[in-house]
């Protein structure tokens, strides 16, 4: 789970957007191009790590339909 994940903050003309992996997840879409403010380098644990730790429940669902696709991540917190 070591592959790098690309996080970037891009400014268009109506406003900030937030992209990860070329994906925007947050924002705007900047329309004729944007300009990039940040870049950040992570991991897909780091990114799993955080969504995991944000809940407290006991068991989280995620399920994602894409045009490629049907996905489905699940957090379930175990004893260590």
């Amino acid at each position: 789970m070591d592959k790098p994940i690309k996080i970037e903050t891009v400014r268009g003309v109506e406003g900030n957007s937030i992209y990860i992996d070329d994906f925007r997840v947050a924002g705007s879409k900047p329309w004729g191009g944007g300009s990039l403010i940040q870049h950040w380098d992570t991991t897909v644990e780091e990114i799993l790590t955080a969504l995991a730790i944000s809940h407290e429940e006991d068991k989280v669902v995620y399920e994602v339909v894409s045009y490629n696709g049907k996905y489905r991540i699940t957090f379930e917190r175990t004893k260590i």
